[in-house]
């Protein structure tokens, strides 16, 4: 993703900001881009979203060293 990325700010010929912000996005896919490569897999929704809820706080602690 991060080429895709790289590929749409030369197309388009993005300014810095943008660029950079596409970049960012294309770089640490986060919700939204893990629920689509989810369903075109066909996987199971409602595991991958039990198992989001689940795992966050863990994610926090381990992190940040704080709970939710």
């Amino acid at each position: 993703m991060p080429c895709v990325g790289a590929l749409l700010t030369v197309i388009f010929s993005l300014p810095d900001p943008e660029a950079l912000s596409l970049l960012i996005t294309a770089s640490c896919p986060g919700g939204s881009s893990s629920n689509v490569a989810a369903y075109w897999v066909e996987g199971d929704m409602s595991l991958r979203l039990i198992f989001l809820m689940e795992m966050e706080p863990v994610y926090f602690q381990l992190f940040f060293k704080t709970s939710v």
